[in-house]
């Protein structure tokens, strides 16, 4: 099972383990002013394991001086040690009355290692130690024949202390028995090594296959999870409604069979017949197990929604019967062939128009019976509602507002506004972005990202500055850069210009700082491997590889502006601030612009230059959030200590990653740009580290990870917001120079600079 492992020389019996969780209770009892007593209790899941050992980890910081934490000196020391302690407290000495420390408490056992993981911890922070109150530490207890948390002793008595069966624990010792673990049960008659179980996910990927007007295939993958248990069997709910009734939904009635049968399912499909074309149906697939009864809940059930429609019959007038001409003029020819083909034109402008005006999103997966497609198929109006509105203005005409450039550049880019529809909203930055669906010249609808303005932007300025990022994205090929599919613009009544649309290829699994942080706090439920992040870390250099190979300097890379598609392949994306480089190897900024300060170069803040080199710094930076899991970089530092902080020498520090990275980003935050590599050898570097690794096999890593994040898609807003609890100020944009003028304007969480002094462009 997923974050379960075997070490060699386990018994078969034992099953597979994982690491432990996280220590508890850890605490401090002051000994003297300068020594100290740190203790815990071991972790409440030992992972099905029978040892468990602790590292314990320092930092030190003075007291109000809001500096980073750092690693404690050699001053601070440990007894009997602070790595692979099998005992629960450690003697600390050597602490200072003046500093303030941070202790964290590893647990870890033979699976952490396999896993290539670090241990779950738990900290505790000591402020001001002078003031603590001195409390007599308690007298230590190991009898050598007890049982301990974790372990049993049968109740014949034989033996000696066992391991807990897998996903059960003992809280207590000298234990009989270990109870299941919260969500999983055990079925009389289960063997005992076996350990306790729980009920399957719920299927995946159900979809429908026609079979006739009134009959259809319906079919589905297995759970996921399968819980631990070999057998599942599945059962099919269904329930209907008549079209644009409105009325809530029913169970289906009796002329409605399924074949071979709608419960207890071996098989992965079914067969429905006396479906009835003017009926919306939903079909809902249960997985179930023994567990699932044992524990009295309903089974984790998928749904898909059906929607039927026909299509209307087109009558063509038969050709007359007799032409008594054989030959044609040429003029009437060439008159025939010229009609047909602008009708041609009409009725495929038409038909983009109307899907778009009627076509609607749903968050639920919608299949039409007829015809099938393979991708994304919307509800059809019925015919009544169909009529013809007033005559779109074109979005061609609406190109002949913009400046001569941006006419020219994006002429090939534009698509008509009739075959986009616009759908919910997904996020905003610079701008805002929606879910879409785009109808192209030639294929299915496809499932797009559609960039807009935000709302209450009117200027033809403004309009201006936005396109530029389409007309700097229209050449992108590479599959580490995002590209741009096309650019619409849509006239509003009351809107003095156009709102332009920028349609882009969906990330289904968005900016990878989202993702970084929710699998830090476990809103997405499972750990990425040390490998997965340094794979992400190559995507990122390829892409920018291939933007200075094309003389794009990109002046906002962060782990916010990557995308995470559903393969896991990383693509550079948000080219708001992106500039190509002419003449000379950089630019120079000089208008009032919006710039993202912590991830910004030592030369860009302080004299406005933005080079190659300067992105390699950001890359830096970028790597140092993916090794740490999306936390914000120089936490407590406000973004005008920031060039002061640099010319002294301070970067920012090494956490919970290898040496061999640190290096890699230390080269990046080089003083002097010359001295930084390129991002070719930045991405030889990283391959290099990620080859001394265990390997890991690509696809089930994907799927894993997929079916991680599809779990997480349940989320409540509530649990959403947390990842803006860390770092509320860290994605602030100043413009450079920091010296240059105190702010004048805050909007929006950014901080704007303004000079006098005109930008240059190529």
């Amino acid at each position: 099972m997923r974050g379960y492992s075997r070490v060699s020389g386990d018994p078969t019996e034992m099953g597979c383990t994982k690491p432990p969780s996280s220590p508890q209770k850890v605490r401090v009892h002051r000994v003297s002013d300068s020594s100290l007593e740190l203790r815990w209790d071991p972790p409440f899941d030992l992972g099905g394991r029978a040892e468990v050992w602790y590292d314990v980890q320092c930092w030190e910081t003075e007291q109000d001086s809001g500096e980073e934490w750092q690693p404690c000196g050699d001053a601070v020391r440990f007894y009997p040690n602070r790595r692979k302690l099998s005992d629960t407290a450690v003697n600390v000495t050597g602490v200072d009355p003046r500093t303030d420390y941070r202790l964290s408490v590893e647990a870890a056992n033979a699976i952490s290692a396999v896993q290539g993981r670090a241990g779950s911890a738990e900290s505790v922070n000591i402020h001001r130690w002078k003031y603590v109150i001195h409390t007599p530490a308690p007298p230590k207890e190991d009898p050598p024949s007890v049982c301990r948390a974790g372990t049993y002793k049968s109740a014949n008595g034989g033996g000696g202390c066992s391991p807990c069966p897998p996903n059960s624990r003992t809280d207590g010792v000298d234990a009989v028995e270990c109870e299941c673990m919260r969500g999983f049960s055990r079925v009389s008659g289960d063997p005992t090594e076996m350990g306790c179980t729980k009920p399957p996910s719920s299927p995946q990927k159900v979809r429908v296959h026609r079979v006739s007007d009134s009959s259809l295939e319906l079919r589905w993958d297995p759970p996921f999870d399968l819980g631990g248990r070999a057998e599942v069997w599945y059962d099919v709910q269904c329930w209907e409604t008549e079209q644009y009734s409105g009325e809530e939904w029913q169970p289906c009635g009796d002329a409605v069979r399924f074949y071979p049968n709608r419960r207890k399912l071996s098989d992965t499909a079914v067969n429905v017949t006396g479906v009835d074309p003017r009926t919306d149906y939903r079909l809902s697939v249960e997985a179930a197990n023994a567990i699932s009864a044992v524990q009295g809940r309903a089974g984790s059930a998928e749904s898909v929604n059906i929607h039927r429609w026909k299509p209307d019959v087109i009558h063509t007038p038969a050709p007359p019967a007799h032409i008594k001409d054989d030959s044609l003029p040429v003029w009437i020819l060439a008159g025939g062939i010229g009609g047909g083909a602008l009708l041609l034109i009409l009725v495929i402008t038409g038909v983009c128009y109307k899907r778009r005006s009627y076509a609607k999103l749903s968050p639920d997966l919608e299949l039409a019976l007829l015809p099938t497609t393979t991708q994304m198929i919307y509800r059809r109006s019925e015919q009544h509602d169909i009529t013809p509105g007033p005559q779109p203005i074109s979005t061609g005409q609406l190109l002949e507002g913009l400046c001569g450039r941006l006419q020219t550049s994006l002429r090939d880019m534009l698509v008509d506004r009739g075959c986009l529809t616009v759908g919910k909203p997904l996020g905003v930055e610079f701008g805002s972005v929606y879910e879409g669906a785009f109808a192209p010249q030639e294929g299915d609808d496809i499932k797009v990202a559609v960039k807009t303005m935000k709302v209450g932007i009117h200027s033809q300025d403004d309009l201006d500055s936005f396109l530029k990022e389409a007309e700097i994205m229209q050449g992108f090929d590479h599959d580490n850069v995002v590209k741009l599919l096309g650019v619409t613009l849509e006239q509003e009544p009351d809107a003095s210009v156009p709102t332009p649309m920028l349609i882009l290829p969906f990330m289904k699994h968005g900016d990878l700082r989202r993702f970084l942080i929710a699998t830090r706090y476990n809103d997405v439920p499972m750990f990425v491997p040390y490998q997965s992040l340094l794979r992400f870390m190559i995507d990122i250099a390829a892409g920018m590889q291939y933007l200075s190979s094309h003389s794009f300097v990109h002046r906002d890379l962060a782990a916010r502006n990557c995308m995470l598609g559903d393969d896991l392949r990383v693509s550079v994306a948000d080219f708001g601030l992106s500039k190509k480089i002419c003449s000379t190897d950089y630019y120079r900024q000089n208008a009032a612009v919006r710039m993202p300060i912590k991830w910004m170069a030592i030369e860009s803040l302080s004299e406005s230059i933005y080079s190659v080199k300067s992105d390699v710094w950001s890359f830096g930076v970028t790597m140092w959030e993916i090794a740490t899991r999306g936390r914000t970089p120089y936490p407590g530092v406000h973004n005008h200590e920031l060039l002061d902080l640099l010319e002294s020498g301070h970067r920012l520090k090494q956490l919970d990653f290898e040496q061999d990275l640190y290096k890699v980003m230390l080269s990046c935050w080089s003083r002097d740009p010359v001295q930084r590599p390129g991002f070719g050898e930045l991405g030889e570097k990283l391959k290099a580290i990620l080859s001394k690794l265990p390997p890991l096999e690509a696809s089930e890593e994907v799927h894993y990870i997929n079916q991680g994040l599809v779990m997480a898609s349940q989320m409540t807003p509530e649990e959403e917001d947390r990842e803006f609890e860390e770092g509320a100020t860290g994605n602030i944009y100043l413009a450079g120079p920091v010296a240059v003028s105190p702010p004048m304007e805050e909007e929006d969480g950014y901080l704007l600079w303004r000079n006098n002094q005109t930008e240059k462009t190529c």
